[in-house]
């Protein structure tokens, strides 16, 4: 006999005789069965993972996180905010002592929505526990950005607009005086109505339109306002 058929042969004895040895210790000890048994399935689902520990090579994803309501505004937009009435006539004619600030749409319907079913004198404090958003404040007064040709246009619309109390809803929680307005990064044609408006953190916008909030939006702000007003957001 060669001596590769005998090695074979010896290799081959020495597993018969493990297998006898098991088979006994299983029979003779149900619990080392089963402790066994485990060992197997482990080895099985290393096998399957690719590892001996039955690890993955690859990291575990972690929950997603909750979706943030401090929405960005990169990009050219154009975007909806909301500011109150006072803020378009400082913007437009300077009028007033505060810098106006803007408050993204999405976010702030966003942060209003899980207390939106409240009593009114509630909202606030469960306000406190989830709001997560940020305004946007104009930066500097540009005295050459309200003479414009574009920008006379657009106090133009806006001196008709207030003069018919253009769609103001009339609600227990509505008083008309929070607008949507429309901005965004690219300057409009020549003779568009508009307005160049600085913003502090991220330069020129341009602001296009306006048009009296809805009665939502009316509701969200009326209670977010407390948050925004006094607050470093």
């Amino acid at each position: 006999m060669s001596d590769t058929k005998l090695l074979e042969a010896v290799e081959s004895q020495q597993s018969s005789k493990r297998k006898l040895s098991l088979s006994a210790m299983i029979r003779d000890d149900p619990k080392r069965s089963r402790e066994i048994d485990n060992q197997s399935d482990a080895a099985s689902l290393a096998a399957t993972d690719g590892s001996e520990s039955g690890d993955s090579d690859e990291t575990e994803e972690p929950d997603s996180p909750r979706p943030s309501a401090k929405h960005n505004i990169e990009g050219s937009g154009p975007f909806t905010f909301y500011i109150w009435e006072a803020g378009i006539c400082w913007i437009l004619e300077g009028m007033g002592d505060e810098y106006p600030y803007f408050t993204l749409k999405s976010a702030a319907l966003e942060n209003f929505a899980p207390v939106a079913h409240l009593p009114k004198d509630e909202r606030y404090e469960a306000l406190c526990d989830i709001i997560d958003l940020e305004v946007w404040h104009v930066d500097e007064e540009d005295d050459d950005a309200k003479e414009t040709p574009e920008a006379k246009l657009l106090l133009e619309k806006w001196n008709t607009r207030m003069r018919v109390g253009e769609e103001k809803v009339a609600s227990d929680e509505n008083d008309g005086w929070w607008y949507e307005v429309t901005l965004q990064r690219e300057k409009p044609e020549p003779n568009v109505p508009t307005i160049e408006v600085s913003l502090e953190r991220t330069g020129t916008w341009w602001m296009t339109d306006f048009c009296v909030a809805d009665q939502a939006g009316n509701c969200a702000m009326s209670s977010i306002v407390d948050f925004t007003a006094n607050s470093d957001l």
